[in-house]
């Protein structure tokens, strides 16, 4: 939104997020879903004038505060909404709002994903301004993404440890997890923590249901938005795939195609092979005890997690396998053998 300028009493908060900070705040969002093998792309980018002039809604939203149980108040949402022209929004896709502030100690609010009635269900508002760290104080600027951690080696520990508050990457990447129908924690039960979805001490992760979970609905919706072949996915299975870089045998091997009860075959460099069988609607390749890790590793060395590769041709969007997860090693399809 252009022109927009809302007065705070720490002074006023202008609307500085313009097209040119969109890749580096992408970057920072994948990098943060990357642990679910989703990836998000922009479709387009809208910068517009406000829709009303009304100040009075700006100055309820600065004035709106939590109540006791730390709700932030909903009669603020509608007035945010109404500086957006929100019939113009993508019925199928994520629409993402960015708008100065969003009340205090709030940084972003997101559409329950079965209002459809209301059409919210797609929708999500970002704070560009924030007092969430600042317990209600005056507002910061939020960083774009999170740099530091974004040009950090894969293989260090700071890239699994460090964490900047407020940052703006991670504040999108949060609302997007209520759009897959994640929730925040209950912080009196809260056994895990450095969640994404907040409580106590948040940070980027999510636990392995979430990440079953926001897998789910992200497939729904991809399916529901963008040509989906699922015969043109079961043909690309087959293949070579290797681990970058090869540090021995068993990250490098091919997935052979399905006999007749409709199984696949995996079969390493190491010579070690096993069963699969796809499930189309959560895209794995679900495994049996002739798995070696079937039984020693029950969290995530029972399937393969397929990774799509969504391109565009001839104007037309469609996705293609790329690779896949299994434990904590991604091997990338190989369409030559190589």
């Amino acid at each position: 939104m252009t022109e927009l300028n809302i007065a705070h009493p720490a002074g006023r908060l202008s609307c500085w997020f313009k097209g040119r900070h969109v890749n580096p705040l992408l970057k920072e969002i994948n990098l943060i879903w990357r642990q679910a093998d989703i990836e998000w792309f922009v479709e387009s980018v809208v910068e517009h004038e406000p829709a009303t002039t009304d100040t009075s809604a700006a100055r309820y939203v600065v004035n709106a505060k939590r109540d006791d149980h730390g709700r932030g108040d909903p009669d603020r949402i509608p007035r945010i909404y109404s500086y957006f022209n929100v019939d113009k929004h993508y019925p199928v896709i994520q629409n993402l709002y960015f708008f100065p502030f969003v009340g205090n100690t709030s940084q972003g609010f997101a559409g329950d994903p079965d209002d459809r009635v209301n059409r919210v269900s797609n929708h999500a508002a970002v704070g560009i301004w924030s007092n969430e760290y600042s317990n209600g104080g005056g507002p910061y600027r939020t960083p774009v993404g999170d740099r530091a951690r974004a040009d950090t080696p894969e293989t260090s520990p700071q890239k699994r440890n460090f964490f900047q508050k407020g940052s703006l990457g991670r504040n999108c990447a949060h609302e997007l997890c209520h759009h897959l129908r994640l929730a925040h924690p209950d912080e009196e039960k809260q056994a895990a923590f450095q969640r994404l979805m907040g409580g106590k001490r948040p940070a980027y992760s999510l636990t392995p249901n979430e990440i079953t979970t926001a897998r789910a609905e992200a497939m729904r919706r991809a399916k529901s938005c963008l040509s989906w072949d699922p015969e043109s996915i079961i043909i690309q299975i087959k293949g070579h795939y290797r681990r970058s870089p090869v540090e021995e045998d068993w990250h490098q091997g091919e997935i052979s195609g399905q006999d007749e009860s409709g199984t696949y075959l995996w079969k390493n460099k190491a010579g070690k092979s096993w069963r699969l069988s796809l499930d189309p609607e959560r895209l794995v390749l679900g495994t049996d005890t002739d798995n070696p890790d079937f039984n020693t590793n029950k969290t995530n060395g029972r399937e393969f997690r397929l990774v799509l590769k969504r391109h565009s041709k001839s104007g037309h969007s469609e996705y293609r396998v790329k690779g896949f997860r299994f434990k904590t090693d991604y091997l990338e399809r190989r369409t030559n053998g190589n």
